[in-house]
């Protein structure tokens, strides 16, 4: 495979660049299908270990408690390495998911139903839910895709915002393009992490990413779906006074009414 670039040489000229990248390309490949398929092999494992402790917890045998915190530590972590199994599974799909044929979604739908959702397993930390549909545009795309890269953004904001702290999310129309946006009065995030936010397993904090169950890949997979949809992503954080991460998507890809 070949990869060329054209660049502007002077005021008159072009200058075209071509270089082989086979190998590059390989590996990229057998790194994409060795994370796919240990994913997929470590699902049976874990659901089996999960099985047993649910089991013995459910059991009518009185436990010591130490006994009690050690099977609830398993759970636990069992909890903690499915999700990063599905999430490596998902960006896996993602990666690979580029011939299928897309259709029109249905933003405003979508996005009510994800607030819904996040609403109602938000009872723990109570937070203040807004939400601003100002357009009922559609966006011409993979459902799947986009649904994760929305609730992706959701569970971030929820897991870094504060008991009782304020997430608005809006879709709107900004100019020609459309916008998803999730905002909140979190902790915000230093310039310095910024742009390095979306790549794989990079954490800011690693101890409070192993308190809220970050993996570090949620914001990977945002990237390759926005990549598939000719979408950016846009944040704006100031520490100490919460984030924005928006989606805009390019009116190439928008459409007012269903097909």
């Amino acid at each position: 495979q070949l990869e060329i670039r054209l660049m502007a040489y002077g005021s008159e000229h072009v200058l075209l660049l071509a270089r082989d990248i086979s190998n590059l390309q390989r590996l990229e490949d057998m790194r994409r299908d060795f994370v796919a398929n240990v994913s997929h092999e470590l699902k049976t494992p874990l659901t089996v270990v999960r099985g047993y402790v649910e089991m013995i917890q459910a059991s009518q045998e009185a436990f010591d408690p130490h006994w009690k915190k050690a099977f609830q530590t398993i759970e636990g972590q069992v909890s903690r390495m499915d999700r990063l199994v599905e999430q490596l599974l998902n960006l896996a799909k993602v990666e690979n998911n580029s011939d299928d044929e897309k259709q029109r979604v249905n933003m405003a739908q979508l996005i009510h139903t994800l607030v819904d959702e996040v609403t109602w397993l938000n009872q723990e930390k109570q937070h203040q839910i807004s939400l601003d549909i100002s357009t009922d545009v559609f966006v011409l795309g993979f459902e799947t895709e986009l649904k994760s890269a929305c609730a992706n953004l959701l569970s971030n904001a929820i897991a870094y915002t504060p008991p009782n702290g304020n997430i608005e999310v809006s879709w709107r129309l900004m100019g020609n393009k459309a916008v998803f946006s999730v905002k909140d009065n979190g902790d915000g995030i230093k310039p310095e992490h910024v742009n390095r936010l979306t790549e794989r397993f990079y954490r800011i904090d690693r101890s409070r990413s192993r308190d809220t169950g970050g993996s570090g890949l949620g914001l990977a997979i945002v990237k390759h779906v926005l990549h598939h949809h000719q979408a950016e992503l846009v944040i704006n954080s100031h520490w100490g006074q919460g984030s924005e991460f928006s989606i805009h998507f390019d009116p190439s890809t928008l459409s007012n009414t269903p097909r």
